[in-house]
Protein backbone atom coordinates (compact mmCIF):
# COMPACT_ATOMS: atom_id res chain seq x y z
CA UNK A 1 0.00 0.00 0.00
CA UNK A 2 1.24 3.45 -1.04
CA UNK A 3 0.62 5.23 2.35
CA UNK A 4 2.97 2.21 4.44
CA UNK A 5 5.49 3.00 1.64
CA UNK A 6 5.37 6.71 2.13
CA UNK A 7 5.83 6.12 6.10
CA UNK A 8 8.95 4.21 5.40
CA UNK A 9 9.94 7.05 3.44
CA UNK A 10 9.53 9.38 6.19
CA UNK A 11 11.99 7.01 8.58
CA UNK A 12 14.27 6.14 6.33
CA UNK A 13 15.02 10.09 6.54
CA UNK A 14 14.84 10.49 10.33
CA UNK A 15 18.15 11.42 12.10
CA UNK A 16 20.26 8.99 12.96
CA UNK A 17 20.21 8.39 16.75
CA UNK A 18 16.96 10.79 17.36
CA UNK A 19 13.92 10.00 18.79
CA UNK A 20 10.68 11.17 17.59
CA UNK A 21 7.11 11.58 18.99
CA UNK A 22 4.90 10.05 17.70
CA UNK A 23 2.36 13.33 17.06
CA UNK A 24 4.94 14.75 15.54
CA UNK A 25 5.84 12.02 12.90
CA UNK A 26 2.16 11.81 12.38
CA UNK A 27 1.35 15.34 11.67
CA UNK A 28 4.39 14.84 9.30
CA UNK A 29 3.08 11.70 7.58
CA UNK A 30 -0.42 13.87 6.70
CA UNK A 31 1.53 16.90 5.57
CA UNK A 32 3.35 14.72 3.09
CA UNK A 33 0.33 13.11 2.19
CA UNK A 34 -1.60 16.13 1.41
CA UNK A 35 0.99 16.50 -1.33
CA UNK A 36 -0.68 13.91 -3.50
CA UNK A 37 -3.85 15.58 -3.20
CA UNK A 38 -5.72 16.53 -6.41
CA UNK A 39 -8.88 18.92 -7.26
CA UNK A 40 -12.01 17.00 -7.20
CA UNK A 41 -13.61 19.54 -9.39
CA UNK A 42 -16.03 20.62 -6.40
CA UNK A 43 -13.75 22.94 -4.98
CA UNK A 44 -12.01 20.09 -2.49
CA UNK A 45 -9.01 18.26 -2.88
CA UNK A 46 -9.05 14.26 -2.47
CA UNK A 47 -6.53 11.32 -2.82
CA UNK A 48 -6.38 9.97 -6.12
CA UNK A 49 -7.90 6.87 -6.52
CA UNK A 50 -4.28 4.73 -7.07
CA UNK A 51 -3.03 5.88 -4.04
CA UNK A 52 -4.05 2.86 -1.60
CA UNK A 53 -4.11 3.50 2.19
CA UNK A 54 -3.74 0.74 4.90
CA UNK A 55 -3.71 3.02 7.63
CA UNK A 56 -6.76 5.09 7.97
CA UNK A 57 -6.35 6.26 11.82
CA UNK A 58 -3.67 6.73 14.33
CA UNK A 59 -4.18 3.68 16.06
CA UNK A 60 -3.77 2.11 12.27
CA UNK A 61 -0.19 4.06 12.35
CA UNK A 62 1.04 3.05 15.70
CA UNK A 63 0.02 -0.91 15.30
CA UNK A 64 2.23 -0.63 11.87
CA UNK A 65 5.05 1.17 13.93
CA UNK A 66 5.03 -2.23 15.92
CA UNK A 67 4.07 -4.94 13.91
CA UNK A 68 6.05 -4.33 11.09
CA UNK A 69 9.49 -5.91 10.16
CA UNK A 70 9.87 -3.31 7.58
CA UNK A 71 10.06 -0.71 10.08
CA UNK A 72 12.64 -2.35 12.14
CA UNK A 73 15.30 -1.75 9.41
CA UNK A 74 15.11 2.19 10.68
CA UNK A 75 13.87 2.10 14.09
CA UNK A 76 11.77 0.85 16.91
CA UNK A 77 8.71 1.93 17.84
CA UNK A 78 7.88 2.48 21.75
CA UNK A 79 4.18 2.50 22.58
CA UNK A 80 4.78 3.18 26.27
CA UNK A 81 6.72 6.48 25.46
CA UNK A 82 4.95 6.90 22.30
CA UNK A 83 8.25 7.66 20.44
CA UNK A 84 10.14 6.33 17.22
CA UNK A 85 13.52 5.78 18.18
CA UNK A 86 15.43 5.34 15.07
CA UNK A 87 18.46 3.12 14.47
CA UNK A 88 22.07 3.31 14.53
CA UNK A 89 23.53 3.88 10.95
CA UNK A 90 25.34 0.62 10.84
CA UNK A 91 22.24 -1.14 10.80
CA UNK A 92 21.14 0.13 7.58
CA UNK A 93 21.20 -1.67 4.38
CA UNK A 94 24.48 -0.41 1.32
CA UNK A 95 23.97 -0.66 -1.80
CA UNK A 96 27.39 0.09 -4.06
CA UNK A 97 27.49 1.12 -7.58
CA UNK A 98 30.18 -1.32 -8.59
CA UNK A 99 30.90 -0.34 -12.24
CA UNK A 100 31.20 3.77 -10.78
CA UNK A 101 33.53 3.21 -7.87
CA UNK A 102 35.78 0.60 -9.86
CA UNK A 103 36.05 3.72 -12.92
CA UNK A 104 36.36 6.55 -9.93
CA UNK A 105 40.65 5.92 -9.40
CA UNK A 106 43.79 7.16 -9.47
CA UNK A 107 45.00 3.87 -10.31
CA UNK A 108 44.70 4.43 -14.00
CA UNK A 109 47.47 3.61 -16.50
CA UNK A 110 48.11 6.97 -17.78
CA UNK A 111 45.88 8.20 -20.92
CA UNK A 112 43.52 4.60 -20.29
CA UNK A 113 40.24 4.92 -18.04
CA UNK A 114 40.91 1.38 -16.82
CA UNK A 115 38.47 -0.03 -14.40
CA UNK A 116 40.09 -1.57 -10.68
CA UNK A 117 38.04 -4.15 -8.24
CA UNK A 118 40.75 -2.52 -5.92
CA UNK A 119 38.60 0.07 -5.92
CA UNK A 120 35.96 -1.38 -4.69
CA UNK A 121 37.64 -3.42 -2.12
CA UNK A 122 39.08 -0.06 -0.39
CA UNK A 123 35.16 0.96 0.00
CA UNK A 124 33.98 -1.93 0.94
CA UNK A 125 36.47 -1.94 3.97
CA UNK A 126 36.26 1.95 4.67
CA UNK A 127 32.35 0.95 5.06
CA UNK A 128 33.21 -2.26 7.22
CA UNK A 129 35.82 -0.99 9.18
CA UNK A 130 34.92 2.66 10.10
CA UNK A 131 31.21 2.92 10.13
CA UNK A 132 30.90 -0.77 11.05
CA UNK A 133 27.77 -1.52 8.16
CA UNK A 134 27.69 -5.13 7.63
CA UNK A 135 24.24 -5.28 4.57
CA UNK A 136 26.27 -4.40 1.86
CA UNK A 137 25.94 -5.22 -1.71
CA UNK A 138 27.77 -4.47 -4.72
CA UNK A 139 25.92 -4.43 -7.71
CA UNK A 140 27.94 -3.50 -11.29
CA UNK A 141 27.11 -3.81 -14.53
CA UNK A 142 27.69 -6.75 -16.53
CA UNK A 143 30.83 -5.29 -18.95
CA UNK A 144 32.80 -4.37 -15.64
CA UNK A 145 34.39 -7.78 -14.98
CA UNK A 146 35.96 -8.54 -18.63
CA UNK A 147 37.76 -4.73 -18.73
CA UNK A 148 39.22 -5.34 -14.89
CA UNK A 149 43.17 -6.59 -14.65
CA UNK A 150 42.76 -7.14 -10.97
CA UNK A 151 39.91 -10.19 -11.41
CA UNK A 152 42.00 -11.99 -8.22
CA UNK A 153 40.88 -9.42 -5.90
CA UNK A 154 37.07 -10.45 -6.71
CA UNK A 155 36.88 -13.51 -4.37
CA UNK A 156 38.10 -11.03 -1.42
CA UNK A 157 35.48 -8.37 -2.27
CA UNK A 158 32.86 -11.25 -2.23
CA UNK A 159 34.13 -12.80 0.88
CA UNK A 160 33.12 -9.09 2.47
CA UNK A 161 29.84 -8.53 1.22
CA UNK A 162 27.18 -9.61 -1.71
CA UNK A 163 28.79 -8.73 -5.80
CA UNK A 164 26.32 -9.29 -8.11
CA UNK A 165 26.50 -8.50 -11.62
CA UNK A 166 23.08 -6.74 -13.95
CA UNK A 167 22.22 -9.21 -16.71
CA UNK A 168 23.56 -8.31 -19.93
CA UNK A 169 22.23 -5.45 -22.15
CA UNK A 170 20.76 -4.21 -18.93
CA UNK A 171 22.08 -1.28 -16.62
CA UNK A 172 22.85 -1.54 -12.88
CA UNK A 173 21.19 1.73 -12.70
CA UNK A 174 17.90 -0.18 -12.92
CA UNK A 175 18.63 -2.22 -9.75
CA UNK A 176 20.81 0.16 -8.12
CA UNK A 177 17.20 2.44 -7.82
CA UNK A 178 15.26 -0.45 -7.38
CA UNK A 179 16.99 -1.43 -4.46
CA UNK A 180 16.66 2.50 -2.87
CA UNK A 181 13.21 2.35 -3.48
CA UNK A 182 12.19 -0.64 -2.47
CA UNK A 183 14.18 -1.15 1.17
CA UNK A 184 15.36 3.11 1.29
CA UNK A 185 18.71 2.20 1.64
CA UNK A 186 21.61 3.94 1.10
CA UNK A 187 23.57 4.30 -2.08
CA UNK A 188 27.13 4.50 -2.78
CA UNK A 189 28.23 6.42 -5.96
CA UNK A 190 29.46 9.40 -7.81
CA UNK A 191 26.51 9.22 -10.35
CA UNK A 192 23.73 12.20 -10.19
CA UNK A 193 21.25 9.97 -11.77
CA UNK A 194 20.72 12.64 -14.25
CA UNK A 195 19.15 11.27 -16.75
CA UNK A 196 16.82 9.04 -14.89
CA UNK A 197 15.89 12.10 -12.65
CA UNK A 198 14.27 13.46 -15.71
CA UNK A 199 11.90 10.63 -16.30
CA UNK A 200 10.98 9.72 -13.38
CA UNK A 201 9.74 12.00 -10.12
CA UNK A 202 10.43 9.90 -6.84
CA UNK A 203 13.65 9.75 -8.74
CA UNK A 204 14.21 13.46 -8.70
CA UNK A 205 12.62 14.09 -5.35
CA UNK A 206 14.45 11.60 -2.94
CA UNK A 207 17.84 9.73 -4.77
CA UNK A 208 19.74 12.66 -3.78
CA UNK A 209 19.16 11.99 -0.06
CA UNK A 210 20.04 8.33 -0.31
CA UNK A 211 23.15 8.65 -2.53
CA UNK A 212 26.39 8.98 -0.91
CA UNK A 213 29.21 10.48 -3.08
CA UNK A 214 32.94 9.90 -2.35
CA UNK A 215 36.51 10.76 -2.81
CA UNK A 216 38.86 8.01 -3.67
CA UNK A 217 42.69 8.14 -3.62
CA UNK A 218 44.61 5.09 -3.61
CA UNK A 219 44.12 3.95 -0.66
CA UNK A 220 41.82 6.30 0.92
CA UNK A 221 38.46 7.20 1.06
CA UNK A 222 36.16 9.94 1.69
CA UNK A 223 32.67 9.73 2.19
CA UNK A 224 31.35 13.75 3.33
CA UNK A 225 28.17 13.32 3.29
CA UNK A 226 27.96 10.30 6.24
CA UNK A 227 27.92 13.22 8.82
CA UNK A 228 24.65 13.85 7.94
CA UNK A 229 23.68 10.65 9.46
CA UNK A 230 25.27 11.15 12.58
CA UNK A 231 28.99 10.10 11.81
Amino acid sequence: MLDERLLLSILSKLENGIDTPFKKLYDFYLKTEEAYQQPDGQGNKKLPPWFTKNLKVEEDFKNYLVQSDFVKRFGTYNAEKEIFETVHIARRKVVVDGSNVAYNSSLSEKGKHQPHLKNILILIKKLKQEYKFEDIHVIADSTLLPRVKDKEVLKEIKNLCRFSESPPGTPADLYLIHAVQRDHCLLVTNDTFKDWKLNDRWIEDNIDFYRLPFVLNEQRVMIPHMERFGE
